[in-house]
């Protein structure tokens, strides 16, 4: 038997836009993000390019989120973990969090087939396949609204540990990402 980490990508209608897995689950959620194919796709081949906005001076990118397991880039921005954080702050969590439920939704869905929420005694290769295939079917049923009501699913939302990411290569884009995510947590905390 193999743990098996796998990294997902959702938007907001809990349709699955990106599966990463085939990754001993003790690989860690950053390291999982750089052997990705959607980061090679991010960083070198502009998955994310397109129209950008200006909030308080600073140039926000389209950008995805991740919670505190991943790094904080210009493309990736993540809570923040600061013990004493400030009102702009922990509005930006507060928002962060209702809109990364929806990962933790979405992975409560899959198990419903099952064959996931259970151990699998598999092979590596086969339990990548077996994720892979209920990811694709996953997406079936939302397509064809075959019973997944959301209504069904109350939004799962637990409070992530504060823990400091992960320190491995620290690069200029975590400086951009944090003006970034501090622009938005203004413009957030402004609307509320």
């Amino acid at each position: 038997m193999y743990s098996v980490a796998a990294q997902i990508v959702v938007d907001r209608d809990m349709r699955i836009l990106n599966v990463s897995t085939g990754y001993s689950g003790g690989y860690s959620d950053s390291h999982v993000l750089k052997l990705s194919r959607m980061y090679t796709e991010v960083v070198s081949n502009g998955l994310l390019d397109g129209q950008s906005l200006l909030l308080h001076g600073t140039e926000v990118p389209l950008y995805l989120i991740g919670d505190l397991g991943y790094p904080l880039k210009t493309w990736l921005l993540t809570p923040y973990y600061a013990q004493n954080r400030s009102a702009w702050e922990e509005a930006f969590n507060r928002k962060h969090g209702q809109v990364h439920s929806i990962v933790s939704m979405t992975s409560h869905v899959l198990k419903r087939w099952g064959v996931l929420a259970q151990k699998m005694r598999v092979s590596l290769k086969m339990a990548t396949a077996t994720i892979g295939a209920c990811c694709v079917l996953h997406n079936m049923m939302f397509d064809w609204n075959e019973g997944l009501e959301l209504e069904d699913y109350a939004l799962l939302h637990s409070e992530q540990p504060l823990q400091e990411p992960e320190q491995g290569d620290v690069e200029i884009d975590y400086e951009i990402g944090r003006r970034i995510r501090d622009a938005l947590a203004m413009e957030v905390y402004g609307q509320t």
